[in-house]
C-alpha cells in the first residue's frame, strides 16, 4: 500500500512539473491605419511547430516552453500584410489584461497574370 501511494504521490508531482513547463504571451494584432482588430492572424515562434492564431477580436494566447530562449523570434503574418517579428523578451511582459500591441502594415500583392483560352467542341475533335 505505501508503494502504491508514493507511486501516485510521485505522479502528481510530475505532473505538476510539467504544467509548471510553459509561459503565456498574450497580444492583439490590429491594422495599423484602422486599429481594427485582425482575426485568423498567424503567431508563431519562428523555428519551431508552435503556433496560435489570433480570435474574432484579434487577441492571442501563446504557450511558449521554459526553454524557449529569450532572443527566440515570434512572427505574425496574414495575408495581404506585411509579416512581423519581435523577440520573446519584448513579449514577455505582457499580460492578459495588457496585451502586447502588434500593429501589421497592409502590403500589395502582386500575382502573375492569368491567361484564359476557350476552344470550340469542333476544333478540339477535328485536332485529334
Amino acid at each position: 500500500m505505501k508503494r502504491l501511494t508514493f507511486f501516485f504521490a510521485l505522479l502528481t508531482m510530475v505532473i505538476g512539473a510539467q504544467a509548471q513547463d510553459f509561459t503565456t504571451i498574450y497580444g492583439k494584432v490590429q491594422d495599423s491605419k484602422t486599429d481594427k482588430p485582425i482575426v485568423y492572424a498567424s503567431v508563431a515562434i519562428e523555428g519551431s511547430n508552435i503556433s496560435v492564431i489570433t480570435n474574432s477580436d484579434g487577441f492571442f494566447s501563446l504557450k511558449v516552453p521554459s526553454e524557449t530562449p529569450s532572443d527566440a523570434q515570434i512572427s505574425v503574418s496574414y495575408l495581404g500584410y506585411a509579416t512581423i517579428s519581435n523577440t520573446l523578451l519584448e513579449f514577455q511582459k505582457s499580460t492578459a489584461d495588457k496585451p502586447f500591441l502588434i500593429p501589421l502594415t497592409a502590403q500589395a500583392i502582386l500575382i502573375q497574370a492569368a491567361t484564359i483560352n476557350s476552344s470550340d467542341a469542333k476544333d478540339i475533335v477535328n485536332y485529334a
